[in-house]
Order: C-alpha cells, then structure tokens, then sequence
C-alpha cells in the first residue's frame, strides 16, 4: 500500500505578520520613566511598496539630558500617524529628522553648560532664541538654518495640539514665543559659510556655556535678536 503523501502547503494566515499598536500614554506622566521598549517610529507609505516603509529610531536621543523631551516627541510622533490625511507621512518624518534633530544636538549642549538635565517646562522663549543663535552659528547654509527652525516649530506646535506640551498655555504660543521672522530677506541667501574647524567647533562650545549660564540663571537679560 503506497504511503499517503503529506501536504506541504503553507497556510500563509499562520506566518503572516501582524503589527504591535504602542498606546500613547497621559502627557500628565512623568515621561521621564516612560521610555518605550522599542523606540521606534515607522512610517509604512515612505519608500518603494514592497519595502517596510522609513524607520525613525530615537534610541540615540537618550541618555543626553533630556529624555523627557525626546519621550514627548517620541509619543507626538506615534499620535501623529494615527492621522495621515492631516499632515503625510513625509511631512512628519521631516519633522523629526529636520527639526528635531539638530535641535537635539543642542539641548545636549545646553543640558551640560547648565549641568542639570532638561524637561518640557525649559522649552522657553530664551531657549529657542538661544537656538537661533546656535543655528547661525553653524555651518549650515542661511536656508537650511530657515528649514530646520521651521520643521521644529510646527513639531512643537503638534506637540502642543496632542497634548504633549502641557507646560505653556495655547494663547502664548504665538510670536511672543518664537521670533516673528528670525530669518529675514532668506530667499536672497545661497551659500552658507565655510564649515568650521574642530578646534573652531569647541571654541563654540566652551562660548555657548559661558552665554548660557548667567541667562539660566537670571543674572543677565536677554538682548534682542539682530
């Protein structure tokens, strides 16, 4: 009797991948000791249809100071894509990888010039004017600084809007808190400045820290943006 011959087909339900939803969490926590285990975004619609989509990973912006920042960026960023329509998937992504980025790159400056680490309560107008001031102090070109001060502040305005940034009232999020035109006459500019040597770069540094402590500490007032 020949033996019966086994069946080999795949059921295609049984290995098929399903998607994990990360619930965001009360922006009235503490997001300090809210870390996600996976720190990932993905954006499914970014890349060719076959693909996986574009990852954001924000495991490097921990550990530097502000992890209560990045946590309410993080879980800004995961409430964003539960609406597409509003603002696409690549305008979100831009909004990390354009505007939080380099701002980033700057509260870890700030976080040891002040020696205590940052939370959403330091997100200040001095703050931001002070950013500025780091922005034209790189080596990016006059339109990349315009960009990358822009996409950070519509992030922070959604992240106001998700309820993420509870620590300024809706009203005062206008000009009084972010320079009208801090780039002015930007469509003119079309080079940006010879990039800065290492040695240049931690002249910088050491100067950011000695600005920005007496204006943490209240001792000297702000001077208006030129």
């Amino acid at each position: 009797m020949a033996r019966q011959r086994k069946n080999l087909k795949i059921n295609k339900d049984k290995i098929k991948k399903t998607s994990a939803v990360e619930a965001t969490v009360d922006a009235s926590q503490n997001l300090n000791i809210v870390r996600p285990l996976s720190p990932v975004v993905n954006y499914p619609n970014i890349g060719p249809k076959s693909g996986n989509g574009a990852n954001v990973d924000f495991t490097k912006y921990y550990g530097k100071g502000y992890d209560d920042i990045t946590n309410r960026v993080y879980y800004t960023a995961k409430s964003l894509l539960k609406n597409t329509d509003a603002f696409s998937e690549h305008t979100q992504r831009t909004y990390i990888n354009s505007g939080f980025k380099t701002f980033a790159e700057y509260l870890e400056i700030y976080c040891y010039s002040i020696g205590k680490s940052l939370v959403q309560a330091d997100i200040t107008p001095a703050l931001i004017e002070n950013y500025l001031l780091h922005l034209q102090a790189s080596e990016l070109s006059f339109t990349t600084q315009k960009n990358k001060y822009t996409f950070l502040k519509s992030l922070l305005h959604r992240m106001k809007e998700k309820g993420y940034w509870t620590s300024i009232d809706s009203e005062k999020l206008n000009d009084d808190f972010f320079p009208s035109n801090p780039f002015p006459y930007s469509n003119r500019q079309k080079k940006g400045e010879k990039a800065l040597t290492q040695h240049e770069k931690t002249q910088l540094v050491v100067a950011l820290k000695q600005a920005i402590k007496p204006i943490y500490n209240k001792t000297e007032a702000l001077s208006g943006m030129s």
